[in-house]
């Protein structure tokens, strides 16, 4: 099926903070438009956790297109940090997951595996045997917050443009 939203669309979940993705996929096409900080994901729009609780993804894919205005990434629209009083850093981990999405399609931070990540604080972000298959001429994560330390990053491609957050 379809997936449609006007802040969060995912493929198979809009926003997740601090949880858990694993054998899992999504096939439909997802388009988030309409508001000023939209953010569209073939499997994920918004993801999420901090170092008191890390939040993983694996053995998952999404092959559906993919369409947002402030992210879109073939995978995750946006990795975020959740501003929750004494959670300052964001920890995200991926094994095994694949973007097939062929069309990825944006205006600030467009990635054809992650769209961007919009963190203000303290990052760490591994991936292993993460990829976008069909997806050639864009970066694989399209953005990063100004001033945004990604500390671990392991996966493929380079990151892009560093972008503002409203």
């Amino acid at each position: 099926g379809e997936s449609t939203g006007s802040k969060l669309a995912g493929g198979l979940v809009g926003q997740s903070t601090a949880g858990n993705i694993t054998n899992s996929y999504a096939t439909g096409d997802v388009s988030c438009t309409g508001s000023v900080l939209n953010i569209a994901g073939g499997l994920a729009g918004g993801f999420g956790g901090y170092s008191e609780k890390p939040a993983s993804i694996t053995n998952c894919y999404a092959t559906g297109d993919v369409t947002g205005t402030k992210f879109a990434g073939g995978f995750i629209g946006c990795l975020f940090h959740m501003q929750a009083p004494g959670k300052t850093s964001l920890c995200v981990n991926m094994e095994n997951c694949t973007s097939y999405s062929k069309n990825v399609s944006g205006t600030e931070a467009v990635g054809s595996f992650i769209g961007g990540v919009a963190v203000r604080a303290t990052t760490s972000v591994t991936m292993s045997n993460c990829k976008s298959v069909e997806q050639n001429g864009i970066n694989k994560i399209g953005g990063t917050y100004e001033g945004n330390n990604i500390t671990k990053y392991e996966g493929p491609g380079k990151l892009g443009k560093q972008i503002s957050i409203p």
